[in-house]
């Protein structure tokens, strides 16, 4: 991600890069500040540590400490910082990211993307009347995908929005009749909050945060399975996903990862073409990496293809 967003900003632009640390080891700093130095750009990288990388009370049924890094960025970041642009480590950045600092936020806290699979707050289960939102029933209000958030800090900071966040996370822990520590009890949590910080911040905010064109965060799962995309969401996007492919500003690998399997070809492709331009690996690392990739995911590939030979046979 961090490549990509580099290299695609327009020349003589400065910037300021925060990132959690989310336990890297020193080997892995090097390595990305090798990766700012190709680029060219003038950049500066400071390190941030999260107060919630360290607390083993968030619920953490799925996701990893690193998710909820996220709602401390109003406390961590330093307070001459007024605005932000959030990113996930999945992302491929494919336009100038500069382009968001001029968006008119019209008073709101965030700016983000309606997520392909959530539509509404609430969505599966019912979160009106929970601690921290509106009592009333409404479920129009819009869920945001937080992949990629344009951040008004200082209205994040007024709202002290990410501790509500977290405190929300919280009530809905004690709210579940068995501990969250038990099978039972995680299995009963997940099934109410499924994407952990991003539920809280979509269940705080309830629908106050303002709409970016959906090409800034663009779903490649959506893109390679357009048939599992809510209806609603493909009536608003305002164009097709074959359009898409070529416009897309960024692109977001929620789900599959590329560095894991090749299940979203051609686009994992494309994102290890910047990996390679990095100079994340080494010339004969990355030829090594890239070739373990290919040699699993051909026999993900060949099982998959073995499976449903023998279902066809089986029911033949």
């Amino acid at each position: 991600m961090l490549y990509s967003a580099l290299v695609h900003l327009r020349p003589g632009i400065a910037v300021r890069i925060y990132m959690f640390d989310c336990g890297l080891e020193q080997a892995e700093r090097s390595r990305i500040a090798r990766v700012v130095e190709r680029t060219g750009v003038r950049a500066t990288v400071e390190w941030l540590r999260s107060p919630a990388l360290a607390d083993a009370s968030h619920p953490l049924y799925r996701m990893p400490h690193a998710a909820y890094a996220r709602l401390d960025m109003g406390s961590v970041l330093p307070k001459s910082v007024h605005r932000a642009i959030y990113l996930d480590a999945d992302l491929l950045v494919l336009a100038d990211l500069s382009e968001l600092c001029g968006v008119d936020m019209q008073g709101h806290v965030l700016s983000a993307v309606q997520d392909y699979y959530v539509v509404n707050v609430p969505y599966e289960t019912d979160l009106a009347g929970e601690p921290g939102l509106s009592p009333d029933r409404d479920v129009t209000c819009p869920y945001f995908n937080s992949g990629l958030m344009l951040v008004d800090l200082e209205r994040w900071r007024a709202l002290d929005l990410g501790n509500k966040a977290a405190e929300y996370l919280a009530d809905r822990r004690r709210l579940t009749a068995l501990d969250c520590a038990t099978a039972d009890g995680a299995a009963r949590y997940s099934s109410t909050l499924k994407y952990g910080d991003q539920d809280a911040l979509n269940a705080v905010l309830r629908g106050r945060w303002m709409h970016l064109d959906c090409d800034w965060n663009v779903s490649a799962l959506g893109l390679r399975y357009p048939e599992y995309v809510c209806d609603s969401v493909k009536d608003s996007l305002g164009t097709s996903f074959d359009t898409l492919r070529t416009t897309s500003k960024i692109l977001h690998f929620c789900g599959p990862k590329p560095w894991d399997r090749m299940v979203l070809e051609p686009l994992a492709w494309r994102w290890w073409a910047y990996c390679r331009r990095s100079g994340w690996f080494a010339p004969a690392q990355g030829i090594l990496a890239q070739g373990r990739w290919v040699a699993r995911t051909g026999w993900n590939l060949s099982q998959s293809f073995v499976r449903r030979a023998w279902a066809r046979r089986s029911h033949a």
